[in-house]
């Protein structure tokens, strides 16, 4: 889609492929801009949580995945179970500080996790719900 072409009375002609859609008042076109800035920063992958929303997938939703001492941990969490994208993004941040704090009061055996601290994450990402 192209950019909104402005007016001298404030209001501006959204075009699709050079074809004339409408013409749409400026804090309209202002307000979207900024929405989905605002959506866009909020969704944006952060370290150990990446976003997808892939058009042709059946999965969109956030996925957690750490590693530690050679060990990978991972967890989907879809927008459909969580009821959006928000909702989803708040249940992998906080599984991802409870596992956080997991790894790092673990002991290591020759720089490898225990099985025990490997089982607690993995009970931990199981029953994030």
């Amino acid at each position: 889609m192209n950019k909104p072409s402005p007016r001298s009375d404030g209001l501006f002609i959204l075009l699709l492929n050079t074809k004339f859609i409408s013409v749409i008042p400026r804090n309209i076109i202002l307000d979207t801009i900024v929405i989905n800035r605002t959506f866009q920063h909020l969704m944006k992958s952060k370290k150990n949580l990446t976003r997808f929303t892939y058009e042709t997938a059946a999965f969109e939703g956030w996925r957690l995945c750490i590693s530690r001492a050679g060990t990978s941990f991972t967890k989907y969490f879809p927008d459909k179970q969580f009821g959006g994208p928000k909702k989803s993004l708040a249940a992998a941040e906080s599984t991802l500080k409870e596992v956080k704090q997991i790894l790092e009061s673990a002991k290591r055996v020759n720089g490898k996790l225990t099985a025990t601290t490997t089982k607690n994450v993995e009970k931990l990402l199981a029953s994030a719900v």
